[in-house]
């Protein structure tokens, strides 16, 4: 005989608490139960759990329904850093499905926007507060040596701290952050590939950072730096900083943790 899912159908209070909240304007109620059904059977596999929520003050999300002009709807997911009954700017929106993978993906996506637009408003509003950047890249010593370096070089007013990610493309608990430092030696043609493995996962939306910077270790015996730096800007978006950086001048060093 086989073994038969338990389903949790009644999420506790501490769960209703942290989970992220979902506003339904103007939604057929099947397409409401659909979406509960959906996410509570998928929550084992959802990143960040949603609930439902009928006080729009309160949620984080509102979903709309709307005609096409193709006859086909779509429900609209509106994303929002503040109580949308007080009509602030929209931070994002998709289009969700309700086909399995796809509702994971968008689901997993929009919490982790929802959670760094958090995380932003928090520092704004306590500009003294350490900010951390993480820091990872290939060879893992050399991003580890680095980040030694800036957490030594830093002086007591620069408010923020430098922590080490051994493994960041294959830790699936990192799904967000806030500020990466990826650390690239562009003589080690393994270290180059890393960076677009990371640039794929971003684009394939497994992996979303608010601010990345690339940092390319510029050494005198290498002559291929320009090569591979153009290569990584073209392939990099907007939210992407680009630098070389010389880890045997301590002038440089500085120049770079005061431009962060």
């Amino acid at each position: 005989m086989k073994n038969l899912l338990k389903f949790n159908w009644e999420p506790d209070e501490e769960s209703m608490k942290q989970s992220n909240k979902i506003y339904f304007r103007g939604v057929n109620r099947i397409h409401v139960n659909r979406f509960k059904a959906y996410s509570q059977i998928l929550s084992n596999k959802l990143k960040q759990q949603w609930h439902i929520t009928d006080d729009i003050s309160q949620a984080d999300a509102v979903a709309t329904y709307q005609e096409a002009d193709n006859d086909q709807s779509v429900i609209i997911l509106k994303l929002y850093a503040s109580a949308p009954n007080l009509n602030p700017p929209v931070v994002d929106q998709m289009n969700i499905t309700f086909e399995e993978h796809s509702l994971i993906k968008q689901l997993n996506q929009a919490a982790r926007k929802l959670t760094l637009v958090k995380q932003q408003k928090l520092q704004s509003a306590t500009p003294l507060k350490t900010r951390k950047i993480k820091l990872s890249g290939y060879p893992s010593g050399a991003a580890e040596s680095l980040c030694r370096m800036l957490n030594q070089h830093k002086s007591a007013e620069q408010n923020m701290h430098f922590k080490f990610l051994s493994d960041v493309l294959n830790d699936e608990d990192i799904i967000f952050l806030d500020h990466l430092l990826f650390v690239v030696d562009p003589g080690d043609q393994t270290s180059v590939n890393r960076y677009f493995e990371l640039e794929k996962k971003r684009q394939d939306d497994d992996l979303t950072i608010n601010e990345l910077t690339v940092v390319l270790l510029r050494f005198p015996d290498c002559t291929d730096f320009e090569r591979v730096f153009d290569d990584i800007y073209d392939a990099c978006d907007e939210t992407t900083q680009v630098s070389l950086l010389n880890v045997k001048e301590d002038t440089e060093i500085q120049q770079f943790i005061n431009y962060l």
